[in-house]
């Protein structure tokens, strides 16, 4: 299902070759009478540097029929990778049911003029940005490529794009980006519509815009005007929900009830007909399945695993699902197609199951957005068990186990098609927190001096054991044993594999784990503390690094996104060659903070050293008013994370006379 609200901020584009198109999908033509124009613009006298200076953006869309959007973009580069970018134009539609008209390409030169309207060398391409994901969605690119541009010269281009996807029949929506990533010396936005088009209108990190309509043609129209534009701040670890970039959402729909009514006619039970292939796949399923609870997990396994990911998006099919016996006979499909297809398996069991719309871009942000279809992007499955509520994705892979072992994912809201309250659901109330990982870490030392041999167990449950059994299924073992090994030595020096890496998959819970046998040569670390030889043994929670940490900035004024809520938790043994007097006077670390909690003790019985340690990530997210205090914690947990143990050299003469006289010194005390 494409997306169209932010991707036009964005620039990464995957651009290949579609010889079917032609320059028959665009024509050369004026403006549309309706555009109204604003005039020429100048280079500013200074501006701050940059590889390109954005003169003028100027977008004026036209709600009715047809709906058509103008844009006018001037440019001037400053650097050699600015006139690298401004070279290749690039106007982005769909054939399917849109048409491009370019109505000028002007490129000033001091007093020189060049008309390249109808000289410059066009090539439609296709532009799949999703190709790598496996959708197609038939979007195309006008590359339009300029020649003999310099620095300081003035690229002033303008197109019309017309036409909408008739799923959504006759009402619209839509955004204006309100930024970018240069600079904006000036920026115009006009949204034109009529009494039969009324519109919701709502801006996004750009207060203060008057928004009221005034009349304009027999209809309304809604003008914004902004001058010197800066960049948006970028921040680093920012939340999926966040973003810098200031934008203008408009849309016909009143309410989610507008949306779901949409919806439920593309997923209404005369569109999704089943037929002999679902019969038999479902009859298989229900009789390996003893309950509800056995059936649903093996419904959605089948699911995932037999009907390969492949979206075949042009026109219609970007959001209409395809019936369940289409999508069987094929063994190929969408998000929605998977949906659909396990919502109703489910149903035919006798379970309450709906497709549920979601968004992976907004996630929670979507409850601040205005009601359209646009604003989605994913489908998963509402599953509702014995009063509980169950999110289901089909088209993710490498889930095993009960139904309570699955791996899940929280996208804040989701719009359940067909449930009898048809609005935003929030997905969980409260994260559930579970246990991800579990480290066991055992050292064996057969003396004071020597190298040490250290045993890893790593145990992986839920998405982290999903993670790692795609992870191994999709690169070569060679290269995944070097990984691991070079992680390893990255905290122990001198370290050598003494046996490869070997894994076990725990389907039946959900479950993998990784065990590591290594050889530490340099572990013991021999010092005097005034005249007495001690001896030190350093240890690392380096399970923790990629868990907990903070950006290393100053001031911050976007939140700083965090894992999602998980317990992360490790196990230290230290097995001694001979028994120690070995005191441990720190008192247990608790770290209870607002984020996060950390915990740590240790203690020390026949001849083992014991460290546990846990990790508590209590929250996805950190607000920006709460990143100093959160800043100053992680940097004290960090320090927790690294420690050493100290005792006095038993090899050492005079050792055991001491523990002799410390023994007998107990016995007189008891």
């Amino acid at each position: 299902m494409p997306f169209p609200f932010r991707i036009a901020l964005f620039w990464a584009l995957l651009v290949t070759a579609l010889p079917a198109l032609s320059a028959a999908e665009y024509s050369f033509s004026p403006p549309p009478a309706w555009v109204s124009p604003i005039g020429e613009a100048d280079a500013p006298a200074k501006t701050e540097q940059q590889a390109l200076t954005t003169l003028l953006t100027d977008d004026q869309i036209h709600v009715g029929a047809p709906f058509a959007t103008y844009r006018r973009r001037v440019y001037t580069p400053q650097t050699t990778a600015g006139v690298e970018e401004i070279s290749e134009l690039k106007l982005h539609f769909n054939p399917a049911f849109e048409k491009l008209a370019i109505h000028r390409i002007l490129v000033r030169r001091g007093a020189e003029v060049r008309d390249l309207t109808r000289k410059a060398n066009i090539r439609v391409v296709a532009r799949e940005e999703q190709l790598g994901e496996g959708i197609h969605d038939g979007t195309a690119t006008a590359l339009v490529i300029l020649d003999d541009i310099r620095t300081g010269d003035i690229v002033d281009y303008s197109y019309t794009v017309t036409g909408s996807n008739p799923i959504f029949g006759d009402r619209q929506f839509g955004f204006v980006g309100l930024n970018g990533k240069y600079g904006i010396e000036r920026l115009h936005v006009r949204l034109l519509t009529s009494d039969q088009h009324p519109l919701h209108i709502k801006a996004f990190n750009q207060p203060g815009l008057d928004l009221a309509p005034r009349p304009a043609n027999g209809g309304q129209e809604y003008v914004i005007e902004l001058t010197h534009v800066p960049v948006p701040a970028f921040e680093d670890n920012t939340p999926v929900s966040y973003s810098p970039y200031s934008w203008l959402e408009f849309s016909e729909y009143g309410s989610w009830n507008d949306v779901d009514q949409w919806a439920g006619q593309l997923y209404s039970a005369e569109a999704v007909k089943t037929g002999p292939l679902f019969d038999a796949l479902y009859a298989r399923l229900n009789a390996s399945a003893k309950s509800p609870e056995e059936f649903i997990p093996k419904a959605l396994f089948a699911v995932q695993n037999d009907v390969r990911y492949l979206g075949l998006e042009f026109g219609e099919n970007s959001h209409r699902p395809r019936p369940p016996e289409e999508v069987l006979k094929t063994r190929y499909g969408d998000c929605k197609d998977k949906a659909l297809l396990l919502s109703k398996l489910l149903q035919r069991r006798g379970i309450n199951a709906w497709p549920a719309l979601v968004s992976t871009r907004f996630q929670k942000g979507i409850a601040d957005e205005l009601a359209s279809p646009g604003v989605f992007d994913h489908v998963i499955t509402l599953v509702r068990l014995d009063g509980k509520n169950y999110w289901l994705d089909s088209t993710r892979r490498f889930q095993t186990g009960k139904l309570q072992d699955i791996g899940w994912q929280d996208f804040g809201y989701a719009l359940v098609i067909g449930d009898p309250n048809p609005t935003l659901m929030k997905m969980y109330d409260t994260l559930p927190v579970v246990n991800t990982m579990n480290v066991e870490e055992h050292y064996f030392a057969e003396d004071f001096s020597g190298p040490i041999r250290l045993q890893s167990v790593t145990t992986f449950e839920g998405n982290a054991a999903e993670a790692q059994r795609e992870y191994f299924s999709n690169r070569p073992i060679m290269e995944i044993r070097k990984a691991w090994a070079d992680f390893a030595s990255q905290y122990h020096d001198d370290l050598r594999v003494l046996k490869p890496l070997e894994y076990e998959d725990d389907p039946e819970h959900n479950r993998f784990v990784i065990r590591e046998f290594y050889q530490l040569d340099s572990f013991w670390q021999k010092y005097d503390e005034g005249n007495i030889p001690k001896i030190s043994a350093p240890f690392v929670l380096a399970s923790y690094a990629d868990v907990l940490r903070a950006p290393n900035t100053v001031e911050r004024k976007a939140p700083v996104a965090l894992p999602t809520p998980r317990v992360v938790s490790t196990r230290i043994y230290l097995h001694l060659p001979s028994n120690l007097n070995l005191k441990l006077n720190t008192p247990p670390i608790v770290m209870d903070e607002k984020a996060f909690r950390f915990s740590s003790q240790d203690r020390y019985y026949d001849r083992t050293y014991y460290n546990h340690s846990e990790l508590l990530i209590k929250t996805p997210e950190v607000a920006a008013t709460d990143f100093p205090a959160f800043q100053k914690a992680v940097r004290e947990a960090r320090k927790q994370m690294e420690f050493s143990i100290s005792f006095m050299q038993p090899e050492k003469s005079g050792y055991a006379e001491i523990q002799e006289v410390r023994k007998r010194v107990r016995g007189e005390h008891r």
